[in-house]
């Protein structure tokens, strides 16, 4: 943990077993919500990979004109999803920007699997980011 680097992300995974955190000393409860982020994108790891490694969605990607940013846009807000649901906590909504001056778009994750979760709260965390992605790719197409 750090004091020291306020302009840069909050966190910073350096590897399975290594993290970089920024800590306001007054402010702890940041820290923990962060922390609880970080063990879900962990938990999500394996699934987001797999999607990574989808030939099909790769496809549809690619015809949509977005990149593979989409996924890790679908992975950081179900992460973020998960986290609320389990902890009973607001969805948090980074301001920032992701790699490559790209938005987030989380408030149109959320609103995806929200849908996705009332339907089949059974849903797999690699079905429910494979229907965000999907999902999100036809909202986009519409705008």
């Amino acid at each position: 943990m750090t004091t020291a680097n306020l302009s840069a992300p909050s966190a910073n995974n350096l590897g399975p077993t290594r993290y970089n955190f920024y800590y306001n000393p007054g402010h702890p409860d940041g820290l923990i919500d962060l922390i609880h982020h970080e063990i879900g994108t962990n938990l999500l790891e394996k699934s987001m990979n797999k999607l990574k490694s989808d030939i099909n969605l790769a496809k549809k990607i690619k015809a949509s004109g977005e990149n593979n940013s989409v996924i890790w846009r679908a992975f950081e807000s179900l992460a973020e999803f998960y986290k609320a649901r389990l902890f009973n906590t607001k969805r948090n909504v980074w301001k920032g920007v992701l790699f490559g001056g790209e938005k987030y778009y989380f408030n149109i994750f959320f609103e995806i699997y929200d849908k996705e979760y009332k339907k089949n709260p059974e849903l797999s965390s690699l079905e429910m980011m494979r229907k965000g992605v999907e999902s999100f790719l036809e909202w986009k197409q519409k705008q």
